[in-house]
Order: structure tokens, then C-alpha cells, then sequence
């Protein structure tokens, strides 16, 4: 059963109460922006998120950076720290979309 703060996915638990990713009961880093990406991904159920709810998600509103790189290191960490670098079977792009 899921409620609103822990979620289960492909062997990993996301805590958003307390701010962590856990795998197999080991603590996984991640930084504050992709924990903000992947809490928001996760939150959604696999229904697509537009680059503008990952944006709004991940940075302040009054934070100016260069959105396409900074998008891309964030998702780049995110799938990195859940191990799916190459596969891309966790985290998918949908180009132009999201």
C-alpha cells in the first residue's frame, strides 16, 4: 500500500518525508535537485511530465540557469544513481515533451 511520502519502484523506496532513496536497505545518494526530479516522477505513477513541472519542481523560481544543461545533469545524476545509465528503462525522455 502506498500513501502520499514513501514510494516503491523498480527495487528502490523513495521517502519524502525524510528525504531519502533507499535500495535493498542501503541509503542511495542523491543530491537535492534529482531527489526533487525523481520525487516528482514517482509522484506521478508513470504518466508523462512535461519539462516545464521538472523545472518548476527542481528550481526556486526566481533561479535563472541555462535549463537545457542544467536539466540534463539532473536527469544524467538522477539515472546514474539509480543505475540506469545506458538502459534508460527507469527514467525516459520523451523528446520535445518530456
Amino acid at each position: 500500500m502506498q500513501d502520499n511520502s514513501r514510494w516503491t519502484f523498480a527495487g528502490f523506496e523513495i521517502d519524502l518525508q525524510a528525504k531519502v532513496l533507499r535500495k535493498e536497505e542501503k541509503v542511495v545518494s542523491l543530491g537535492g535537485q534529482p531527489f526533487r526530479a525523481l520525487a516528482l516522477l514517482v509522484s506521478k505513477g508513470g504518466e508523462l511530465v512535461t519539462r516545464e513541472e521538472l523545472q518548476r519542481a527542481i528550481w526556486d523560481s526566481g533561479v535563472h540557469v541555462d535549463f537545457e544543461h542544467g536539466l540534463s545533469v539532473c536527469i544524467g545524476q538522477l539515472r546514474t544513481a539509480l543505475g540506469d545509465g545506458d538502459s534508460k528503462r527507469i527514467v525516459v525522455t520523451c523528446p520535445r515533451q518530456g
